[in-house]
């Protein structure tokens, strides 16, 4: 039995102003860079759509005045 190793690339794009940790990355999915995992997105009270941010739930409505672009620096020393 042969054992596969995967690795993935999470690509920032937007922040959390509050929570410098987290990120969302270019595939819409929320990452947490100091423990290295997903966040899943939870329906709490069969209607609300949120992430559970630092063991708090922040609906998306409320996630939404928090997110900032993550700006990119060229590499390229011509540009």
């Amino acid at each position: 039995m042969k054992l596969t190793d995967y690795q993935f690339v999470f690509i920032p794009k937007w922040f959390l102003i509050n929570h410098p940790d987290y990120y969302f990355t270019t595939d819409k999915k929320l990452y947490n860079s100091k423990t290295n995992r997903i966040i899943k997105k939870v329906v709490k009270g069969g209607y609300s759509v949120g992430y559970v941010i630092d063991g708090k739930f922040l609906t998306l409505k409320k996630l939404k005045p928090l997110i900032r672009k993550v700006e990119r620096k060229s590499l390229n020393c011509l540009i």
